[in-house]
């Protein structure tokens, strides 16, 4: 047991911007409850997967996408997505980082219209690689893709409070009540954190909510900027929430 538990834990977590403000126990219940996730997360993918089949457009969205050899699908993160947007109706939208999940907010505005005419949201998708935006412009179904307007910008790195951060460049600036962030590659950059909300926590919503496509480390890296905003992990996905 002794071994297991030198295994989970590297003793130099307080090094660590996720672990360092949490105590021993703390940590060890952090990563047990980490393993226990991805553990499950196929169990998790099934479940979601049965309730795509309340909503047959976007479940005929994902197998279009599927087809494709390149496009990363995951069903619980998908349906996630679809439905907060189609819960909330956000007015601005921002995406740092696009894929699949861009088209999936693209037919959620879609489905509000169908029911709320009225409803006209700025959806900006930031992306720092050109062939990327061109691949994924070219894979969206045609109908989709005057929701969005795909942007692109250099990234960079930047010392931050101490810490070399990843960061988008030129992030066109609205009072975004919805972030998803997927972008960009910060760990192909060679570090662990970007600063891309910290940045323009300035312009976010009143409301605003902001999701971490998985990105832990930023999300708490963030939230320590983000006066105001509470934290949260999704139930059933590995995304992290921001959000006030």
């Amino acid at each position: 047991m002794k071994h297991s538990i030198s295994q989970l834990i590297n003793f130099s977590w307080k090094q660590d911007p996720v672990l360092r403000d949490l105590s021993l126990l703390g940590v060890i219940y952090k990563k047990f409850r980490d393993r226990f996730r991805r553990i499950f997360k196929p169990i998790l993918a099934k479940i979601y997967l049965k309730r795509l089949e309340r909503y047959p457009t976007l479940l005929l969205l994902l197998d279009q996408y599927s087809a494709s050899k390149s496009a990363a699908i995951d069903f619980a993160d998908s349906l996630a997505l679809f439905e907060q947007v189609m819960n909330s109706s956000p007015n601005y939208l921002l995406e740092l980082g696009p894929g699949t999940s861009t088209a999936v907010i693209c037919l959620a505005i879609s489905e509000i219209q169908k029911k709320n005419p009225s409803y006209k949201p700025i959806f900006i998708a930031v992306e720092n690689q050109i062939d990327f935006i061109q691949y994924h412009q070219k894979l969206m179904p045609v109908e989709l893709k005057p929701y969005v307007q795909m942007v692109y910008s250099t990234a960079s790195l930047k010392s931050f409070d101490g810490y070399l951060t990843a960061q988008y460049d030129d992030i066109p600036i609205y009072p975004y009540d919805f972030v998803h962030v997927d972008g960009p590659d910060n760990h192909g950059m060679g570090v662990n954190i970007q600063s891309d909300i910290i940045n323009i926590k300035n312009s976010l919503g009143k409301h605003c909510y902001i999701v971490f496509d998985g990105r832990e480390t930023s999300s708490r890296f963030t939230r320590k900027y983000l006066n105001g905003f509470s934290f949260k992990r999704h139930k059933y996905t590995l995304n992290h929430i921001i959000f006030r």
